[in-house]
């Protein structure tokens, strides 16, 4: 073949050449895109999960111990970043905290921060002389080496050197000092427990400089005074700095000091590849003991203590998100895939039909098989390159791909792949149009069904064991992932069966009648039903991935919404450490609360088992006012019993969360002298306490286990069945003090569902849908396209015998219905079966923010409109397709040089 036949043979196919350009093109941006897209959706969701499951005091590394750190001057004063009188003090800590984070492992190291080292005293009383105007106070002294660098003085000065029987200096957040009545300048008495006192003077009064810094959620208590209603006196707790250089000498004062140390964690830092080894440093980290300060061998040791965080388990629960997502967006794309291989099986059949005079004809000149292949490979290359550059560039430009070797190889890679196996379809084409029909040939179709059939077994049983033994490392295996679309493809090779047995019954039955048309219709679509094959299977696999797709957000969709109720407790959600009783009424008098009920809490409980005691909040509620609240409630909080009627006897009925379960390791125990039993246990996360291990009483038990400092911690508030309003919600801040939180369930809501892995997920499951749809479409007037020259043979003997344009067209629909009908049945029933089983087998808990396993929803409304829109679009393109192609009369000469 000469250089001009061989270009004069890629003119005259350009139809079919345009699908291999097309598709070619999706298949380098889907191999290069999709990756990075996906990626960096996952590194997105693990920040996400880091900074919306725990506050910085949560996650960052954090120390606490009793005793203050070793004092003395730093290796080099001039680099600590400290003035020289507090360098002097500080600076060999700073040094030894600052070797303990360049001793982490280098991920770990990456992701924290310098080192942040803060002093304080137990909370002193305040003197309250009769007839003074402020109310009961307790004051905290602390020092911060650093903290001149924190705050903007709105009042005063920074406190001055205290000397050993001087007067102490502090200053204090303005709304602490407002809150308790201290003026700049006033000198208060602090009156130490050993009976001693010491003359406390405001220097100053001051606002954080940055108030988002992270340093004021460890150090909150600074901002704010924390009320404690006792039942005869409210105290206000209130912290101040003094003057950090001073810090020996406070530090003789009648009162235990305490040190805390963290290194914040950057969440900058974390992406999907350092996420596991930050998670195994962190946990290692934390497993150990730590010095925190210098041995100055001078008497002064250094303070141990071993450091607290939550992001291990937050990187956890941010790499099994990406893994679900990964599996999940896995099991959906292969269906786009699968009607790419149909796609793939058509466009060979259509070009070997237009190509078949032309084989013959090479290879009736001497042309053997590698050379006929060699020349349609090298013409679908013609095809194939350009498109492959186009999807490169693309992705360079649209798409922010940094150009490399492997995206090179990649590119390539598809461009020369696609050639190669339209090359040996040819010379297979060939060798089977020239061979006889055998007898294997004949019993191929049902080994091939036994085969899905085969697979679809395997399939479920891997995904079905998958599930029992846990889903905590979903992986990508190949089979379980491609579970939907063999089932879906075993639902198509059925409908076949069925499709063909159906129609032949058709015909029979209209054989003896009139109506010739619908005779003649399904006779000819039973006869071409092997045509039908590639459509049937493209409709069906691309419906139930719609289906499926729907199926598993309406799912997720529904836990998120389920866990939303059960975290917020309520319609509305108050907390504070300083809510009061007036505070609850004014919240409770908003219109539109129907309902509203406090609870309270008791910090200083300890539980005696055996010999052992063990600290735990007790919850207090009132079942029945918290009963009322959530009436209609989604996500009704578990309740203990109330005492009956008459005097209470035995033991205390309570509910205890699982921390608290598992550190008394028993179901009988004493608080206060009185007998308590659990009756029965709850996961730690509850809408009542932000803490983990509680137990939960009524209150008709409450007095006898509950100390004096019981105090209100928050209010829950049912509204209307719609929930409070943006309006109601903004009342509701305005009326609970500065520092209270409220949250409601649709907030909690909208932050889950604001993953970018849920997010990233959604979206993977709607392009899917949307390319499956649109595959379909191209397999079904491509497979209409290998058809018309059929057609166009049987439209003049048909109107020879007298039937009319009008029955014409509705032979037309005889071709198209039956099989779109089949396929969306088939489409339907695998999806909902696809869905059933994997919302059964993999773990959709990281999704809906550790609320469990949700229950499969099958969305019947939008299965509805997607069945219709398919059957709808497949009608519609097979009438353009065929309407188009019946226009003119098929040149069968046409691709022969």
């Amino acid at each position: 073949m000469t250089g001009r036949s061989f270009w004069r043979l890629v003119a005259t196919n350009r139809v079919a050449g345009a699908f291999v350009s097309v598709f070619v093109l999706l298949g380098v941006v889907g191999a290069l895109l999709g990756p990075a897209l996906l990626g960096a959706a996952f590194t997105a969701g693990i920040r996400y999960q880091v900074t919306t499951t725990t506050t910085a005091a949560q996650r960052d590394l954090t120390a606490q111990t009793v005793g203050s750190p070793a004092t003395g001057a730093s290796a080099d004063p001039a680099a600590s970043g400290l003035s020289p009188e507090v360098d002097a003090v500080w600076g060999k800590q700073n040094d030894a905290l600052t070797t303990l984070r360049w001793q982490m492992p280098a991920e770990l190291r990456d992701a924290t921060a310098a080192p942040v080292a803060t002093v304080s005293m137990d909370p002193v009383p305040v003197l309250h002389p009769e007839g003074a105007v402020w109310p009961e106070n307790s004051l905290t002294i602390g020092a911060d080496p650093r903290y001149a660098d924190r705050i903007e003085l709105d009042a005063g000065t920074l406190p001055g050197a205290y000397g050993s029987g001087g007067v102490v200096e502090v200053v204090l957040a303005t709304a602490a000092a407002q809150s308790v009545g201290w003026t700049v300048g006033e000198v208060r008495t602090l009156d130490f427990a050993d009976g001693t006192t010491s003359d406390v003077r405001l220097s100053g009064t001051f606002s954080p400089l940055d108030p988002g810094d992270p340093y004021w959620v460890h150090q909150s208590t600074l901002l704010r005074a924390s009320i404690v209603a006792l039942p005869k006196e409210t105290i206000s707790y209130i912290e101040g700095y003094a003057d950090p250089a001073s810090w020996p000498a406070l530090s003789e004062l009648h009162s235990t000091a305490r040190t805390a140390v963290w290194f914040g964690v950057r969440t900058a830092a974390l992406t999907t590849a350092s996420a596991p080894s930050i998670e195994s440093e962190a946990r290692a980290f934390v497993s150990k003991p730590h010095s925190l300060g210098p041995d100055t061998g001078q008497g002064q040791y250094a303070l141990t203590a071993s450091f607290t965080t939550k992001v291990p388990a937050a990187l956890e629960a941010g790499e099994q998100r990406n893994a679900v997502t990964a599996q999940l967006v896995a099991m959906v794309l292969v269906g786009p895939a699968a009607v790419l291989l149909a796609i793939f099986i058509v466009i060979t059949a259509l070009w070997w039909r237009r190509r078949a005079p032309t084989w013959s004809l090479l290879t009736a000149r001497g042309a053997s098989p590698p050379q006929v292949a060699a020349v349609t490979a090298l013409e679908a290359l013609v095809y194939a390159l350009p498109a492959a550059v186009v999807g490169w560039v693309l992705c360079a430009t649209l798409g922010g791909l940094q150009p490399g070797v492997a995206d090179g190889a990649v590119t390539l890679g598809v461009a020369v792949v696609v050639p190669v196996l339209f090359g040996a379809a040819a010379v297979a084409r060939t060798a089977a149009a020239a061979r006889p029909a055998t007898r294997l040939a004949a019993v191929g179709r049902p080994l091939v069904e036994l085969a899905c059939l085969v697979f679809v077994a395997a399939a479920i049983l891997l995904l079905v064991q998958k599930g029992a033994g846990g889903a905590a490392s979903p992986s990508l295996d190949l089979l379980p992932t491609a579970a939907p679309v063999l089932i879906a493809l075993a639902a198509c090779l059925a409908a076949l069966r069925l499709f063909s047995l159906a129609l032949d019954a058709i015909a029979r039955r209209l054989a003896g009648t009139r109506s010739t048309t619908g005779f003649l219709g399904a006779a000819q679509a039973a006869r071409d039903a092997r045509l039908a094959v590639a459509p049937l299977i493209a409709i069906g696999v691309s419906l139930s991935i719609v289906v499926f797709a729907a199926g598993v957000l309406a799912t997720v969709q529904s836990g998120i919404h389920r866990q939303a109720a059960a975290e917020a407790g309520s319609s509305l959600t108050v907390y504070s450490l300083t809510f009061t009783e007036p505070e609850m009424a004014s919240i409770a008098s908003i219109d539109g609360v129907q309902a509203s009920a406090p609870v309270l809490t008791d910090t200083s409980g300890v539980a005696n088992v055996g010999s052992g005691r063990v600290p735990v909040d007790i919850i207090v509620v009132d079942s029945a006012q918290v009963r009322a609240v959530q009436q209609g409630f989604v996500a009704p909080t578990p309740l203990p019993p109330q005492a009956p009627a008459s005097t209470a006897s035995g033991p205390v009925p309570v509910i205890a969360s699982g921390s608290a379960a598992a550190a008394l390791k028993a179901n009988d125990f004493t608080i206060r002298g009185q007998p308590v039993t659990v009756v029965g246990v709850q996961p730690d996360l509850s809408p009542l306490t932000t803490e983990q291990s509680w137990i939960l009483v009524d209150t008709s038990y409450a007095s006898t286990i509950t100390g004096p400092t019981t105090s209100i911690s928050r209010g829950l508030f049912r509204f209307g069945d719609g929930g409070p309003s943006a309006a109601q919600v903004d009342e509701a801040r305005d009326r609970a003090d500065s520092f209270a939180t409220v949250v409601v369930p649709a907030e909690i809501e909208q932050t889950l569902g604001a993953n970018p892995t849920t997010l990233a997920l959604t979206a993977a499951l709607l392009t899917a849908g949307g390319l499956s749809l649109l595959f379909s479409l191209v397999t079904i007037v491509m497979a209409l396209a290998l058809t018309a020259a059929d057609r166009a043979r049987l439209r003049l003997p048909l109107r020879a015998l007298g039937v009319t344009r009008r029955q014409q067209r509705a032979l037309r629909l005889w071709e198209i219905i039956p099989i779109t009908v089949a396929a969306v049945v088939a489409g339907v029933a695998a999806g909902v079966a696809s869905t059933l089983l994997v919302t059964a087998t993999v773990d959709l808990d990281p999704f809906t923010g550790g609320g469990g396993q949700p229950p499969p929803v099958i969305p019947v409304a939008a299965i509805v409109a997607a069945a219709a829109g398919f059957l709808l679009a497949s009608i519609v393109a097979a009438t353009v397709s065929i309407a188009s192609t019946t226009r003119r009369p098929p040149d069968q000469t046409k691709g022969t040089p």
